[in-house]
């Protein structure tokens, strides 16, 4: 049986609903290892044991990687060095990084100590607009590094050969493109999330935005545009500083106008069983994100995980998820009159809502399937 080794350093979000779906697709005819240095809850690793897929903490295991930028590519080559060393001692294998887009710089050092027999494949979420990043891509699909590479949609298959400079034979072979699900339906009861997350009650539509505060995610358009909105609502910002700090957006509030009382900053670290709540009270996801955004959204998974109303920007992967899946309302990129026309459109579909439940139109099962075709076959040479 063919060992495969399964590896992410998250398990924020949609990290876990993503990295179970591809487990327990390959599970069933692989012997698949999923390897991370993050702690798992125990009810996570339970979960996984459950499936046959064994679980292994890297260099111990940690709560969090650190901030600075040697640090943390000190603490993901060392995880990347130890993968490796694993898929070696295995007569058949194969490593998967499910999100390339942290693994650039270690897996372009150390992917000779991958072997010549142990194929490597990459789930590449985001394009990045960096010339160094998109070089190092480029070498890793040469010959005899990366065999696989999966993107989700047409969009991003497309944009990535733009990218790599146009379809040669070997991408065709090698760029593999799988669509997004509809993760199954999470939900905890409103009045449970206000208590949880320490948010008052309200009748209003809860308007969630929810990521790192950077500068492309749009927030600052969506406080501009709930300046024309008449109909209630209460905005929910939840995230990290980054390009935006907590007095920086509360200062773009006061410069708005608007009332305090329909804005709840929780500006920070997310805890990972938290995320549900944000999700289970918001009636719509907002993802005011601009041009420069380029990749698939994990709080857009969320939401139609969740049921949840989603409003995202008329451009790349969004754009085509959000109509594919009849997931909400599309309005035109930085346009801040028709993010306004979004927002209320969504609170009267919220409004109009009798029930609740997924949106999405995508089968977890077709996700896996495809996963099980795409990554499960590793009797085929490597690609040269």
């Amino acid at each position: 049986m063919k060992r495969i080794f399964l590896v992410d350093m998250s398990v924020e979000g949609h990290h876990l609903d993503y990295n179970v779906a591809v487990a327990t697709a390959l599970a069933t005819s692989h012997k698949v290892v999923y390897c991370t240095s993050v702690l798992l809850r125990p009810k996570d690793v339970e979960m996984y044991y459950q499936l046959g897929v064994d679980v292994i903490f890297l260099d111990r295991g940690t709560t969090r990687f650190p901030k600075n930028f040697l640090l943390r590519l000190w603490a993901y080559s060392k995880a990347m060095y130890h993968v490796f060393r694993l898929a070696r001692a295995s007569d058949e294998s194969a490593v998967h990084l499910l999100y390339l887009d942290n693994w650039y710089l270690p897996l372009l050092v150390l992917i000779p100590f991958a072997g010549r027999k142990t194929r490597v494949t990459a789930t590449v979420h985001s394009l990045s607009s960096t010339f160094w990043k998109e070089h190092v891509l480029r070498i890793l699909l040469g010959p005899g590094h990366v065999d696989q590479l999966i993107v989700h949609g047409e969009y991003m298959r497309n944009l990535t050969f733009s990218v790599l400079g146009g379809r040669t034979s070997r991408l065709e072979k090698c760029l593999v493109s799988i669509d997004y699900p509809s993760f199954s339906l999470r939900h905890h009861p409103r009045e449970s999330c206000f208590s949880k997350l320490q948010i008052s009650r309200t009748d209003a539509k809860v308007i969630l935005a929810f990521g790192v505060l950077r500068y492309d995610k749009g927030v600052d358009l969506l406080i501009q545009a709930l300046r024309l909105v008449s109909l209630p609502y209460l905005l929910v910002i939840a995230g990290m500083e980054a390009d935006f700090s907590e007095v920086q957006l509360r200062g773009l509030w006061e410069a708005s106008g608007i009332s305090w009382d329909k804005v709840v900053f929780k500006i920070g670290l997310v805890d990972t069983e938290d995320v549900d709540y944000y999700f289970s009270l918001a009636d719509i996801v907002a993802l005011p994100y601009r041009r420069t955004f380029t990749t698939h959204s994990g709080p857009l998974t969320e939401a139609i995980a969740h049921g949840d109303i989603a409003i995202g920007p008329n451009t790349g992967q969004i754009n085509q998820t959000i109509l594919g899946q009849d997931a909400g309302l599309i309005f035109e990129c930085e346009n801040i009159p028709d993010l306004a026309r979004a927002i209320e459109g969504s609170i009267q579909m919220a409004d109009e809502r009798t029930s609740r439940g997924p949106i999405g139109k995508g089968s977890i099962q077709t996700f896996q399937d495809a996963y099980l075709e795409s990554l499960g076959n590793h009797s085929q040479p490597r690609i040269n």
